[in-house]
């Protein structure tokens, strides 16, 4: 991992301190409401992912 260590530091992004350079992109599909309104499941999945540092 020693070649990728910056992926690892923190990185200041305009006044934004963001901890490591780590990103997700959405990737869950048909669980918000029928009217497009964030449901439960999709808190619950990026609340997750976003627990794990990314």
């Amino acid at each position: 991992m020693e070649k990728f260590h910056y992926l690892f530091e923190p990185i200041l992004i305009g006044e934004i301190l963001v901890p490591n350079r780590i990103c997700h992109v959405p990737t869950i599909t048909s669980s918000s409401h029928i009217d497009g309104s964030v449901s439960e499941k999709n808190i619950n999945h990026y609340s997750t992912i976003a627990k794990g540092g990314t």
